[in-house]
């Protein structure tokens, strides 16, 4: 069983590990994580969970620390593993997948809230006809099953989690592999392209901010706003908007600025899926499909 805590947690008196451990550092977007463990073949393991794009470097002073303290040998009936943010024990396991699948959303979130060179937005992104369509919203808003159902309609994968946005608004691919499961038996979970999806290797300009969520039974007819709205759900996604204003409103409005946005409630991932593809084709200019698809779920 697993314990776990995170916003509000006070640091655990249990000690953390010591800095002569064995470590590894990494560098992504100009954030600087450093993760340290008692046990170099856990570290082998950490090195398959860093995000997309780290490059591992020494750092005498990184951003955010992360300590993983394992119990003798891999699988422990009696002293938990337990992982550490600082000197805050976020989670602790007799079992460590568990910590390692904690420790891969750690990763992303710290590089999200670290990087200096580019915006990370909460937000699933598909590439279409040369152009983005961005899905905005929380974790279990249904970002992942709309994605995946773009990608079986052909749609080119940027991200299921983070829109990564440059100074001129353009979206970047972030592209983590799909449903993460990492164990100590385990290689890393497949990058779409070895399960027959395509993955963008270039920027796109967004076409379409999609806001919407699942709802047994609905039919997907979403109301048509412009950047106003856009940019207002693109800030209710961004990480760093009470931190960094002006250095994610800048990237924002050009995202805002040359999209359209689409706002509603969803049935079936597949069918929608097609429909704004469909939309996709026939331009920005209003000429939408005229039948919403049936919703399912």
């Amino acid at each position: 069983m697993a314990e776990s805590a995170r916003d509000g947690a006070t640091p655990s008196r249990e000690k953390t590990l010591a800095d002569g451990e064995p470590s590894l550092s990494f560098v992504n977007q100009g954030a600087r994580v450093r993760v340290i463990a008692n046990s170099p073949r856990v570290l082998e393991l950490v090195r398959r969970v860093l995000p997309v794009g780290s490059q591992i470097e020494g750092s005498d002073s990184p951003d955010v620390l992360f300590s993983l303290s394992v119990a003798a040998g891999l699988a422990s009936d009696e002293a938990p593993h337990c992982l550490y943010l600082d000197s805050v024990l976020l989670q602790r396991s007799r079992d460590l997948e568990p910590l390692l699948r904690r420790l891969e959303s750690e990763l992303h979130f710290a590089v999200a809230t670290n990087a200096r060179s580019s915006l990370f937005v909460h937000a699933g992104v598909v590439g279409w006809q040369g152009q983005g369509i961005l899905l905005p919203g929380p974790s279990m808003s249904g970002k992942s099953s709309l994605v995946a159902a773009l990608l079986r309609a052909g749609a080119d994968y940027y991200s299921d989690e983070y829109a990564v946005v440059d100074a001129q608004g353009c979206i970047h691919p972030y592209a983590k592999p799909l449903a993460p499961r990492v164990s100590a038996d385990e290689s890393r979970p497949p990058v779409p392209e070895s399960i027959g999806y395509r993955t963008g290797t270039q920027p796109l300009r967004a076409s379409l901010i999609v806001s919407t969520r699942f709802s047994q039974g609905e039919h997907f007819a979403p109301a048509t706003h412009g950047r106003s709205r856009g940019l207002m759900i693109l800030i209710a996604n961004t990480l760093v908007i009470r931190e960094r204003p002006r250095f994610a409103l800048d990237r924002l409005m050009h995202v805002a600025g040359g999209a359209t946005t689409l706002e509603g409630l969803r049935g079936d991932a597949d069918e929608a899926a097609v429909w704004l593809l469909r939309y996709q084709d026939a331009g920005r200019s209003g000429s939408a499909p005229r039948d919403p698809p049936a919703g399912g779920r």
